[in-house]
């Protein structure tokens, strides 16, 4: 049985169970009677319960937070000191709600220099369903501002693009370069420059190693360089390929921020690199908890993330 189709069962058979704890609690007060321990107890975990509900459905989800997060490493902070770098991940739109309309509000306010998104754009590959969210991901995307420039990578759920090519090419009229296993030379304003390389590497795909190769070929030896990839088990090949920094995504942070519900759950447990930041050597590898929700629709100590990167050295 499909984890969303679990949650749902659960749901409903817990606001049965608060409803007749209300139900109960009413009827014995309109007869005046004492209401006895254990109603007491179940009204208030009832409660409880309600809240976190409340919680987990309508406000964690639409409560966007902004990390701040200090990369130390000499080789980016000669180039990107002062700049401000800026992730987002996982946006699984459907339409532009509220939440969309805080996205773009709070990262425009960032003034951001460069703007990463870690894939993951649909919430549905399919058609017809892809070809609506199409429409609002352009109209997300031309939202965004950013003065050096948008750059994007695809996710599990952006196949879509992966098979209409030409709306690659629209995405890029909306102002967002996709990376599709290629690299780029970015010059910044102080005429300072580093690689930004994206790529689609996952482990178990036997096509993985030479995607991941084919993206680095003309990144010079030793260049400062920062991958963008959707899976964070990319972590130990970037490691060993002596890439600066990873900026990944696909984990969501697990949407609740419970490890032992987590590690429950295979739809949740997605790699050993859940969320925030982590280091290796050289390496360093921030992992965003995205934006948007697949499968079930909540969130629980685990609020969407916008990530703000401050580079020292």
């Amino acid at each position: 049985m499909p984890a969303s189709e679990k949650f749902y069962i659960v749901l409903n058979a817990f606001l049965l169970f608060a409803t007749l704890c209300i139900v109960i609690n009413i009827y014995r007060s309109s007869k005046k009677k004492c209401t006895n321990i254990f109603l007491k107890i179940s009204l208030a975990f009832t409660a409880l319960g309600l809240l976190d509900l409340l919680d987990m459905l309508f406000i964690e989800p639409n409560w966007i937070a902004t990390e701040w997060v200090k990369i130390n490493d000499p080789e980016l902070a000669q180039i990107l000191r002062g700049m401000t770098v800026v992730q987002i991940s996982d946006i699984h739109l459907k339409e532009i709600g509220f939440r969309e309309r805080e996205l773009v509000k709070k990262v425009n306010e960032l003034k951001p220099d460069i703007l990463c998104i870690t894939g993951d754009f649909f919430s549905n590959p399919k058609d017809p369903e892809a070809i609506n969210q199409f429409r609002e991901i352009f109209d997300l995307i031309r939202s965004f501002k950013a003065s050096v420039g948008i750059y994007g990578i695809l996710g599990n759920y952006d196949t879509y693009l992966e098979g209409h090519p030409e709306r690659l090419k629209e995405l890029s009229e909306a102002g967002i370069c996709i990376l599709y296993n290629e690299s780029r030379k970015i010059i910044m304003p102080n005429q300072e420059a580093f690689w930004l390389a994206g790529t689609f590497y996952d482990p178990p795909d036997r096509y993985a190693e030479a995607q991941f190769e084919k993206t680095l070929e003309n990144v010079p030896p030793h260049a400062p360089t920062i991958l963008l990839n959707h899976y964070p088990n990319v972590f130990g090949k970037a490691f060993n390929a002596g890439i600066n920094l990873v900026l990944a995504g696909h984990t969501h942070g697990g949407q609740i921020g419970l490890p032992f519900l987590i590690h429950m759950s295979n739809s949740a447990n997605k790699s050993p690199y859940m969320r925030g930041l982590f280091d290796s050597g050289k390496t360093k590898m921030y992992v965003n908890r995205g934006i948007g929700t697949t499968n079930i629709p909540v969130r629980f100590l685990c609020r969407p993330e916008i990530t703000v990167f401050e580079f020292t050295g």
